[in-house]
């Protein structure tokens, strides 16, 4: 065999690695910009212009559906200070949501009138809570006629100390085994509601021949128009401290009331119950 043939089947040599390097940046830079071709990134001018073209067409075509999407659905919207509001609060209006003021770590359950401590956590809650009203600076809602807050005025001040007074001694009752759990209704933009006869109140009606302070939820603490500081009146529903639970519902003219008790359900409605006081 001839010294060319062995030559020519003789294996390349191997390649170093920093020659390996220098190839392989040498082969990405062509990539980036081919000046024989004038090709950058493996395109030309034109077809990169084509492209943009392409999605600058379609990008534009999706932001304006979207703004006019969005144009839309502003149109279904009253100004906040002006009369209506969301247009979407005429489907609650006569149905607000009912919940307990005390939930998850705070939530009022079976304990011990002797449980000092207990009773100093849920009284240090509530108090907390209250002293929300006292921060309002304005003059106290009428307790004497149904006067709803004006537009434009800030809320006024829930008179808790002489409506709540059946429910804010002995620990809020649970001192002496008759605890009270409050009760709030969800926050409904600018609607009052409309009591039974001359009531200021829209009553709170619950089973069991249990104490409610005051009757409902007065009138002249509402609506609700997004001011600042406002905090929606609470009633407080006073249990014997057995086993026995209470459903209480709202009673007003057109409001309505569902047939479940279900939290994720109900509407004018709830049920309170899982509240026990023991004295051993």
């Amino acid at each position: 065999m001839s010294t060319e043939n062995i030559k020519a089947g003789a294996a390349a040599p191997k390649k170093s690695f920093g020659q390996k390097c220098n190839d392989g940046c040498q082969s990405f830079g062509k990539f980036m910009w081919n000046s024989q071709t004038r090709e950058f990134m493996g395109r030309t001018g034109i077809n990169w212009a084509k492209i943009g073209l392409f999605y600058l067409i379609f990008y534009g075509f999706l932001a304006g559906f979207f703004a006019a999407m969005l144009a839309i659905f502003i149109t279904t919207l009253n100004p906040v200070d002006g009369e209506g509001g969301p247009t979407l609060t005429q489907f609650i209006k006569n149905q607000p949501g009912l919940t307990r003021l005390d939930t998850g770590s705070n939530s009022l359950r079976s304990y011990n009138v002797n449980d000092t401590t207990y009773l100093e956590a849920y009284s240090k809650f509530m108090n907390s809570f209250l002293a929300g009203y006292d921060n309002i600076t304005t003059e106290d809602c009428s307790i004497t006629e149904r006067k709803p807050i004006p537009a434009g005025q800030p809320p006024c001040r829930y008179p808790y100390r002489n409506l709540l007074k059946g429910c804010l001694n002995d620990s809020f009752g649970l001192a002496v085994g008759k605890p009270c759990v409050f009760v709030r209704m969800n926050k409904v933009f600018n609607w009052v509601p409309q009591p039974i006869g001359n009531s200021l109140y829209l009553n709170l009606t619950c089973s069991n021949n249990v104490k409610v302070f005051p009757p409902g939820f007065l009138i002249s603490a509402f609506p609700f128009r997004g001011q600042k500081g406002y905090i929606p009146p609470i009633v407080g529903v006073q249990l014997d401290g057995t086993d026995t639970s209470t459903t209480c519902y709202i009673n007003g003219v057109g409001t309505s009331v569902s047939k479940s008790t279900a939290p994720e359900q109900a509407y004018g409605k709830i049920l309170i119950g899982g509240v026990t006081a023991k004295s051993t």
